[in-house]
């Protein structure tokens, strides 16, 4: 692997504006395409990056109280719904990878520790969020057993064995 490159690049300020002019430092990986590149903010967008994150866990906490309902009912989900859950959530993955390496610029970084408090509070945010993707996962594939185009595609000893063994109480 080669050397790491850094960018910064000045962002301008509304004219009247009392703050510093705002800055991006873009890490270029040499394996790298410029759309694969990560920009890196200063840590007055904390703020914003934890109210991302804050908003994205609410989501999917609704997300999985919906798959959690579907859990209980017998096959009301389609292969598309399943199958396009997994793809959006198993996606998120890379999201939480730049959130990661932002975390780790900003911990690298010279910080006062009221920032270094926000840094881990953000850091305990993004974790939860992790943890809430990961059981969206888990459940949509078990759902996914469980769809409507499985049980269609059973035959009637199959669904018979599946209802007997429901109400004995086990798993088939």
């Amino acid at each position: 692997m080669g050397k790491v490159q850094t960018q910064t690049n000045h962002l301008p300020t509304p004219a009247n504006s009392d703050s510093v002019p705002l800055s991006t430092t873009v890490a270029i990986m040499p394996e790298q395409t410029p759309e694969k590149q990560q920009k890196f903010y200063p840590i007055t967008h904390l703020p914003m990056f934890r109210n991302i994150v804050d908003e994205q866990l609410k989501h999917y906490r609704v997300q999985f109280a919906q798959l959690k309902q579907a859990e209980g009912e017998a096959a009301i989900l389609d292969d598309a719904t399943i199958n396009r859950v997994i793809e959006v959530y198993g996606e998120s993955e890379e999201g939480f990878d730049c959130f990661r390496r932002q975390l780790n610029k900003w911990q690298s970084d010279k910080i006062a520790p009221e920032q270094a408090l926000e840094i881990s509070g953000f850091e305990t945010q993004l974790e939860k969020l992790v943890q809430c993707q990961n059981e969206i996962m888990t459940l949509a594939h078990k759902l996914k057993e469980g769809t409507i185009e499985q049980v269609l595609g059973k035959s009637d000893i199959e669904l018979g064995m599946d209802f007997l063994s429901e109400m004995m109480g086990q798993e088939r």
